[in-house]
């Protein structure tokens, strides 16, 4: 499993997605924002200065919803799968963070 360390580092090095003008991806935006917001809320206290408080909501969960609305949603436009796929590498990123945040308050 990667670091807390490691995968801190690489969320940090990775831009949050534009939202879209297509509806569904635009919803999805949404939740991704929501999402980034719990995981940074409880990871960087940890992170800064040890306090180890996990998410109310079940975020590895969300994360993984969202990825599969994401594989379910059909695109016309390159655009938007370039977009979903930006989607996607994100909360991947989310998922290895809040991953190893956890592992690490287990220890």
């Amino acid at each position: 499993m990667i670091t807390l360390e490691d995968a801190v580092a690489r969320w940090r090095r990775t831009s949050f997605p534009p939202g879209s003008a297509h509806d569904a991806l635009n919803e999805l935006h949404a939740n991704l924002a929501l999402y980034d917001t719990w995981v940074a809320e409880s990871v960087l206290p940890f992170v800064n200065q040890g306090v180890w408080e996990p998410a109310i909501p079940d975020v590895l969960a969300a994360l993984d919803g969202l990825s599969g609305e994401v594989s379910g949603l059909r695109f016309t436009k390159e655009s938007d799968k370039e977009t979903a796929q930006r989607y996607l590498d994100y909360a991947t990123a989310l998922r290895s963070v809040y991953a190893a945040f956890l592992n690490a308050g287990h220890h």
